[in-house]
């Protein structure tokens, strides 16, 4: 079985950018699993977002490993300076992936 590993430090501006060009790159190349994880240094969703703040990982046929079991997902960073959680450091993988 064949696994691409990658590993993500998104930049701390224009990380929408960034990250759209790292997927569209492991969708080119990726070989039978893929698992991307890191700080992406913003927060992604899978949902719609009327907002453009947010990549929506559905577009792109991932879903986030580290909330697969309780289906809850946990703050990863917290600002001091804007007293705010958010969550930035995820494990990506195919929708179609399966642990066995």
């Amino acid at each position: 079985m064949k696994i691409t590993l990658v590993s993500i430090y998104g930049p701390n501006a224009n990380q929408k950018h960034y990250i759209k060009k790292v997927l569209r790159k492991v969708n080119e190349y990726a070989e039978g699993e893929v698992l991307i994880a890191g700080d992406y240094n913003m927060e992604l969703t899978s949902q719609r977002c009327k907002g453009n703040s947010k990549l929506n990982i559905d577009e792109y046929g991932l879903m986030d490993l580290m909330n697969i079991e309780s289906g809850v997902s946990k703050y990863t960073y917290y600002s001091g300076r804007h007293n705010t959680y958010s969550k930035m450091d995820y494990i990506l993988g195919k929708k179609t992936n399966k642990i066995q």
